[in-house]
Order: C-alpha cells, then structure tokens, then sequence
C-alpha cells in the first residue's frame, strides 16, 4: 500500500520482501530514505536490520513504522539512527 501511495506521488521507490534483496539493491543503488517495518519476515526484525544497516550505509536516512510497536520500540529504533 505503502508502494503504490509513494509511485503515485512521483516517487521512484523499489520494494523488496527480504533483507537479502535490500543488501542487494543498497550495493548496487543509492537511495535517498529507507522505510523499515518492524515486523520483518525472516530471523531479523526490524531493529535488528536497522542496527545492521547503520553498519554498512551509516548515513541513509530510515524511517521505521509498524502498526505494533510501543514506546520501548520507538525509542530502540531512535537510538539506532532512524527518525523520530
């Protein structure tokens, strides 16, 4: 839903369903704003590719969102560099 609110607006935006394919496309794209679910498919959720994430490409920025987070959530994801 996300996708295709942004694709609308103008946005040249690329989906993936794993961080498999987000590693592929960050080594191979420069990207101007990530957008992470907390609640991610895999062995990772979204924190945990966020902290991985400010590894590799420390300086994009990422927005975090999911329906099901709390205060504790939000404040994890801060601390690891995504917006507030």
């Amino acid at each position: 839903m996300l996708e295709r609110f942004l694709s609308e607006q103008g946005y040249r935006v690329r989906a993936v369903e794993n961080t498999e394919q987000m590693d592929r496309m960050l080594s191979r794209e420069l990207f101007h704003l990530l957008v992470l679910d907390l609640m991610m498919p895999g062995d990772m959720d979204g924190l945990a590719v966020l902290a991985a994430l400010r590894e590799k490409h420390p300086d994009v920025p990422v927005v975090m969102m999911s329906g099901k987070a709390g205060l504790a959530d939000a404040v994890r994801a801060t601390k690891l560099g995504a917006f507030n």
